[in-house]
Order: C-alpha cells, then structure tokens, then sequence
C-alpha cells in the first residue's frame, strides 16, 4: 500500500501546513514543534502530489454558540447510533472540544470503511445529512488538503482542554459537569481499539448505500464529449467571438467582473459543449494563460492556470446536464464595456431571444386569468403551488405533514384550514423504512376522529433523487404523469438535490425551479429543515439559501415550546397571514391536535366527563378517561395534566373538579 500521509500546523491562521507521514512518530514531532492541528484524515498522494484516496473515521463536529445546543445533538447521535444502528457506543471516540461542542468520531473499521477513497469526506457528508443535526457542521467534509483537526490535551487561548470523554460520561453528565472536565487535561486516557469490536452491519450498509448513491448521483465515469446540438447547429465549425476575445486577450481589460475562474469555467463549458478535447482547450488558451489581465493569487502562473482549466474542463465533462454553455457571463463583461470587438449580431445563439408577451390594461380587462383554485385554503395551498413544511429536527414536521396527507385525501379540514375537496396524494419520502413508515400512516388512519378515505392516499417506496439530474427529474415526472396527484409531499428536500452546500443561492434556486417546473403537473408540499428560531419569519429561519423561501408560495414553521406543545407559525404569498397555532402530539393516535388554551380538545373531552362536587381516585379518574376513548397510559398523563393545571384539587387521596372553565 501507498504511504500515507497528513498535515499539521500551529495555531496561527496564516501559518502554513506542514506535510508529513502519517506514523506516530513523526506525528510526535510535529507536537515538539509545536502543531496545534492535524488533519483529521489521512492520505495517498498521485504522481502530481495531491491526494488521490482519504482514510478517516466518519467524524462529527458539533459547534454552536450555546454550547448547550452542541452537547444535546451530540448526545442525541449517541443514542441514536445504540437505537437505530445497534452500534457498540462504547467504541465512539468523543472529545469535547474546550470551545463550542464536541468532535465525535466512528473508527472506520467498525462499519467497512478502513479501504478509504478518493470522495470519502463528501460521501460522509451525504451520510450524515441523512440525520440531521442542527449544531453539525458540514463545511468540515472538504477534501484537497482535507480538515484541521485540534489535537487534544493542549491548552487553548481560553484556559480550557479538548479531551476525550467516554460515550457514559456523555450521555450521564450535565452541561456544568462536562465543561469542568475540560479544565484539566487527560493525557493517559486511551479508546478502546476499534478491532474489540465487530463490523456494525446497519451502518455499513447505511454506508455502502450512501457511497452508492453518491456515485450514481455524480456520474463519476469517464465520458467523451459530444457536441450539444445547439452548438453544433449554430456554430458548425465557428467560434463564437466572445470565446475569441478570451482566447486572444484582445480588447479584455481588467476591471469590473474580470475574473479568472470564472472565464475559466465559461470556456470549459464551450469546449465541451462543442466536442472538443481537453488538449484542444490547453491548445488555444495559451495566450490566455501567459496574459497577467488577472490579478488572482490563486492563479498567478502560467502552469497554475493551465492545471486550473483543466481541472474545470473534467468537472464540466462529469456534470454535463448542469453545465450547458452560456452566453450570461460574456454578455455580463460586454455590457460593463470590460469586453470589446465582440459581436453578438450574427451568434444565433444571442439572436435566440423572443420579446415578452404584453398586454394592455384594456385586454387584461377584457379577458381577465381566473384565479387558481385553493386545494387548502385561507392561502395556504393554491393549485400549481409550493408550500414548505420547516422545522428543526425532530420535532415533528414529517407527522403534520402525513396528518395533512390523511386530510388532504379525504377532503377535511386541517383546524381552521378549509380543504374543500378530497384530492389524489402522493408521499415521497426518503427517511423512513418502508416496514416503519407504513405503521406510522395505519396508526393514524384507525385512529382519526372521524372516517378517512384510504383509496386516494398513495405512498412511494422509500427513495430519493436528485431533482438537479436529468434521470431524477423524469423519474418524478413520470411518476406525476402516472398516478395524477394533485398533491406530492417530498419529504425530506435535502435528499432529492445533490448541491454540497445549501447556502448556494444560485443551485438552491434551480432546486426549486425544477420542482416549480413541475406545478403543471401537481402542488408541491416540500418538508424542509430550519435553523433554531431566531426571527420572528418563518422565511429567515429556513436552513440554506434565501432563495429557498423566496421561491416558494407559502410557509408552515414549526417550533417546539418549552411545555412540548408546536407551534406554527405562517409566511403565505396569496392571503392575509394568519396568527400562530400551537399543537399537542397524541403519542398513540399520532395526531396532533390544537391547543386550547391549557387544554388539548380531547383533553377537554375527557374532562368534561367529571361532574362538579364529586370526589374521584386517581383510579376512578384513569377508568373514566378510558371510557371516553382515552389510552390507558395517556389517561393517566390526562390526570397529571389536570392536577398539575389545577383543574383537580386533591384532599386526603380524592380529587374533585375545579369550578368554572376550563
């Protein structure tokens, strides 16, 4: 096997990183003088010296400024890699970090992983965006030179440690005690060997299922270009003359939105585009390369643009449906007169635009567009729409949204949203097992107050796409065609797009322009995942781009309060936003139900069953509750409630109800 290597630096930001073996001793070295940070994964190096396979444990860092936040989902990880996964937690190296959180780290070999690969860190990140954690940072799965990681057992600027902690001492510690552990260093601390334990065969299939997916969504196989019909029609054999004036500097100043790498990606997509080779593209950009219009630091020399061209040719070729040649960049540089000798008359692409249709006042007047019909009303669901469901993790949006699903295909009312009709509904969810997902829908369909229609209520298979891909949007389009929904719920929005960062306006803005694309078809209710409130709109709280909610018609913003209740909150495009509602999960019908006041409407059922002046047992009250319809267990928390509400008084074992309303 290729010798492996890492970096390490110190702690100044600007201090350059250091390679090295990766071997005990010479990462005992690089502490002697001084490192302060070591990449969390391991490498090969190619024949060009750069990685060409990583080797790490799947790693977490859980980072907030209320550290509190950070140690929660680092606990929730613990418990649920023992739940769901059944994975010997014993065998987690956890650190806290003596800062904002906690870094966590799964030996590779415990689920199959210890081979590595050249997109190890990017499929980590598809694996662990599965489980959304709120405090999780993403930026870490990077590859090049990979992720700093602080070694533990150093003191920080703050005084404080990053140590290793047991997964016990995680999970059985409060917040004050952890951080008093980081006050003192644990220098002969040691984890128990990852080969103590067996291959955890949950989550190396969870794994080896991302790592597939993650090849299929990428299309990471070698292809040939072929010239796209568009310019092949138009251009035949010329080229463009804004494509000229790059590759012959003439008339390119600097100024305005000259940028290298951009102009860099413009002529990847024309080469490829156009069927040509990566070394007719390093060919005709000599020039272009030994000009010095660019003042990028990152580019500064000839062989470094040339790397950097070819680099953009092979990621244009690998994603050649997302990359179409464009004329905005070089029409963008004509316009701020950055660009001259450029003639966009004869390019039929810059003659392929048709004027926008408009009408007079007058004609609007006389043939007016009738308004779309509400499939739920008050503004909250129009025909042709999207609505997005939003929500921190598990707090309850993927339920609301199948107690809508049950009302939507049987035309009743969500609270005080009128659904005028039953409508065809169809659920595509990706996080849920089949086996599991289908009980969760039984168990509220038997028990909903009043009879549901089963027949117009269909469910995908657990799946997922990318809606960005040609293959993953026909799969949903045909599947609309087929089946004639006239409400899809997709569920989660993270698992049907392949874009690495969800704060990239511009992709996220094709996300759900492809969705949008598809509103002839159906409406759209997209469950999506939000940050901890921290504005009053449910549009700022959205996680990702702002150009995810500016994109869609309306917003249902979901938060948990201290006492456990939801509330929804409402962003709608069409109507008049409506004030707050807040909901109460029934743990055994799975339905949530609106809060009145104190109360829960079928809290208020039950205990409208008490007669005044009448004195009860806690027995008593637990058999009359289940008379009226109320679970054994939720009967006895209905008592609790009253008691702890004061709508019971309690005198020498016997409770009597409270006079007046409740």
């Amino acid at each position: 096997m290729n010798e492996r290597y890492r970096y390490w630096k110190q702690g100044v930001k600007t201090d350059r990183w250091k390679l090295i073996p990766d071997t005990d001793e010479a990462f005992n070295d690089a502490i002697k003088k001084g490192a302060k940070y070591t990449t969390v994964a391991s490498f090969t190096l190619n024949e060009n010296k750069t990685p060409d396979r990583y080797f790490s444990p799947l790693y977490f860092d859980f980072d907030s400024e209320d550290v509190k936040n950070a140690i929660e989902d680092s606990k929730d990880l613990v418990l649920m890699l023992e739940s769901e996964y059944d994975f010997p937690i014993d065998a987690l190296r956890i650190y806290l970090t003596g800062g904002r959180g906690c870094h966590i780290e799964i030996p590779a070999k415990t689920f199959g992983a210890e081979d590595g690969g050249l997109n190890l860190p990017h499929i980590y990140k598809r694996m662990v965006e599965k489980w959304n954690f709120d405090t999780l940072d993403y930026v870490v799965y990077c590859q090049g030179k990979g992720r700093m990681w602080r070694i533990p057992n150093l003191r920080r600027s703050n005084g404080r440690y990053k140590i290793p902690i047991t997964a016990k001492e995680l999970l059985h510690s409060d917040y004050e005690e952890l951080v008093k552990l980081t006050h003192n260093q644990r220098p002969d601390f040691e984890f128990n060997s990852p080969s103590e334990y067996p291959v955890c065969d949950a989550l190396k299939k969870e794994f080896e299922q991302t790592k597939k997916e993650f090849y299929e969504n990428k299309k990471l196989e070698n292809k040939t270009p072929i010239k796209s019909d568009k310019i092949k029609e138009c251009f035949n054999e010329n080229v463009p003359s804004c494509i000229t004036s790059f590759l012959n500097i003439k008339g390119l100043t600097t100024g305005g939105s000259v940028n290298f790498n951009i102009i860099a990606l413009t002529l990847a997509r024309y080469y490829v585009n156009a069927g040509l080779s990566q070394n007719n593209l390093i060919e005709d950009t000599e020039n272009f390369c030994n000009s010095n219009f660019s003042d990028s630091k990152s580019y500064h020399n000839f062989d470094k643009k040339q790397q950097h061209l070819r680099n953009e040719f092979n990621f244009v070729l690998n994603n050649l449906e997302d990359y179409p040649f464009s004329c905005g960049y070089p029409k963008s540089l004509i316009k701020q007169g950055v660009t001259k000798n450029v003639d966009c008359g004869n390019c039929p692409l810059g003659n392929d635009v048709k004027p926008l249709p408009v009408s007079t006042l007058s004609e609007i007047k006389a043939n007016p567009l009738p308004l779309p019909s509400m499939i739920i009303e008050r503004g909250l669901l129009v025909a042709g729409g999207i609505l997005m469901i939003s929500a921190p993790p598990k707090v309850g949006k993927s339920q609301i949204a199948l107690n809508i699903a049950l009302l939507l295909s049987s035309g009743q009312n969500w609270f005080n949203f009128r659904i005028p009709k039953p409508v065809i509904t169809l659920i595509i969810q990706a996080e849920v097992s089949d086996p599991f997902f289908q009980d969760r829908v039984l168990t509220m369909f038997k028990n909903a107050d009043t009879p549901l229609n089963s027949q117009n209520l269909k469910i995908a298979p657990r799946t997922q796409f990318d809606i960005l891909n040609k293959d993953g949007f026909n799969v949903l389009k045909k599947t609309l065609q087929i089946h004639k929904p006239a409400v899809c719920i997709v569920d989660p929005l993270v698992n049907f797009h392949s874009v690495d960062d969800e704060n990239n306006n511009s992709r996220m803005a094709d996300v759900i322009s492809n969705f949008r694309e598809l509103t002839n078809l159906t409406s759209f209710i997209i469950i999506h995942h939000s940050r901890k409130a921290k504005s009053s709109s449910p549009i700022a709280n959205l996680r990702g781009a702002s150009a995810i909610g500016g994109a869609v018609d309306s917003i249902i913003e979901i938060t948990k309060e201290d006492d456990g209740k939801r509330k929804c909150t409402f962003d709608l495009r069409y109507d008049k936003i409506p004030n707050p509602i807040y909901l109460h999960l029934n743990p055994h019908t799975l339905w949530f139900e609106k809060t009145v006041g104190n109360l829960t409407k079928r809290q208020k059922k039950a205990i409208s069953k008490l007669d005044i002046d009448v004195e009860y047992t806690k027995k008593d009250l637990v058999s009359l509750f289940q008379k009226a319809g109320v679970h054994g267990s939720t009967a006895y928390g209905y008592v609790n409630v009253f008691i702890s509400h004061q709508y019971l008084h309690e005198k020498g074992g016997l409770f009597t109800l409270k006079k007046g309303e409740f």
